[in-house]
């Protein structure tokens, strides 16, 4: 068996989930320990490192045929280090390896980086506590000298404000007061905004999702002939049932990937999240040449559609891990053992191009293992 711990986006960025692969069916609760090396210690329920064994207990554990998935917490996310390797056991059964995903690491240094921005604010804070409380004491030194001089300009006012006439002291205007276009537009701009409107030159999420849709459904009809409708009416309402999306205005429009990346958090927070839609809105950023960033959005996508067992999902989501694939790989790690895990499991589904992938970085492995790769050769032992 080997492990991998990553991010669940679904959860929150301060949880994670250990995908346990080749492990045996589990019944009733779950238990399970991590060790770290080379010091042997063992991980307490107290976020201490330990030699005594404890044992964390959990319930809400999901399992597939040689696939388990154990949601886990801060308490253990943020023990974890890049330097140090990892091993644990389930059930008091054999220990295993257990791999840590890069991106676990990068919310360890954001949670870093927080952490010293708030002390970083709190002691600006007190400096400036520290600031008002002297310029008060000040003011309130200088205030009876400043009242009486400030008292007598007031009376001279006054008297001389007898002597003059009101418009002579304070001219009306000559007419009622007017807009200028550019305050017209901004008044305009806010009215829609608080009536729900949307203004001309401003694109939403939610339209940015039913153009994506319709570019992925054209052309493309299910086996009886009919094109899949969208869960958007003509006029931009989504269908009963499924809550709207929340309108976040894209920036430009060649702000593609960022674009990308707004509108499936949005569809993400909806009601009518499917592993069909996910791989749609997958297949958008799936192309040579796209960037890291809409490439691990799309691999978030993958990896929800496929443990719902959706074939082309996995098949998708193995070429993220092979070696061969000639698409982006984002931040995720080349991984031949679990690019032949998801292949498996696409070509069990049916999808005949899995098998013929699987096939070829086979053969890649075993030319390089010929040639004396270690890595290749440890490879082929999990085959």
């Amino acid at each position: 068996m080997q492990a991998t711990i990553r991010l669940d986006g679904g959860h929150g960025r301060d949880h994670g989930v250990i995908m346990v692969q080749d492990a045996p069916a589990v019944s009733g609760p779950l238990f399970f320990t991590l060790q770290r090396f080379p010091d042997g210690k063992f991980l307490s329920a107290s976020s201490l490192w330990r030699t005594a064994r404890d044992r964390f207990r959990s319930e809400d554990y999901r399992q597939k045929p040689g696939l388990l998935f154990i949601p886990v917490g801060p308490d253990i996310l943020y023990e974890l280090d890049s330097s140090v390797t990892y091993r644990m056991s389930i059930n008091d059964g054999s220990s295993f390896a257990l791999t840590i995903d890069r991106k676990v690491f990068t919310a360890l240094q954001g949670k870093a980086a927080l952490e010293a921005y708030q002390k970083l604010h709190t002691e600006r804070r007190a400096e400036d506590e520290h600031r008002a409380h002297a310029v008060h004491k000040a003011h309130m030194f200088f205030r009876p000298v400043i009242l009486v001089p400030l008292l007598a300009v007031v009376v001279c006012l006054g008297l001389a404000a007898q002597h003059l006439s009101r418009s002579e002291f304070l001219p009306l205007q000559a007419g009622p007061a007017t807009l200028s276009s550019a305050q017209y537009s901004a008044a305009s701009q806010v009215q829609a905004e608080q009536t729900g409107q949307t203004t001309v030159g401003t694109v939403t999420s939610r339209e940015n999702f039913a153009r994506i849709w319709d570019r992925s459904v054209n052309a493309r009809t299910d086996s009886a002939g009919q094109t899949t409708a969208s869960p958007f009416a003509a006029n931009g309402t989504v269908w009963e049932g499924a809550s709207s999306l929340a309108d976040t205005p894209v920036d430009t429009p060649d702000d593609a990937e960022t674009t990308f990346t707004r509108t499936v958090h949005d569809y993400l927070q909806s009601d009518f999240v499917s592993p069909e839609l996910n791989v749609m809105l997958a297949r958008q950023v799936r192309v040579p040449g796209a960037d890291d960033k809409g490439t691990d959005t799309a691999f978030q996508l993958l990896l929800d559609a496929a443990n719902e067992g959706n074939t082309e999902a996995m098949f998708m989501l193995a070429q993220y891990y092979d070696p061969l694939s000639p698409l982006p790989h984002g931040s995720v790690e080349e991984d031949p053992i679990l690019a032949r895990e998801w292949y498996t499991r696409a070509s069990d589904g049916g999808l005949a191009q899995a098998a013929q992938a699987c096939a070829e970085l086979r053969t890649w492995l075993e030319t390089l293992a010929a040639r004396g790769d270690k890595q290749a050769q440890n490879a082929l032992r999990y085959w």
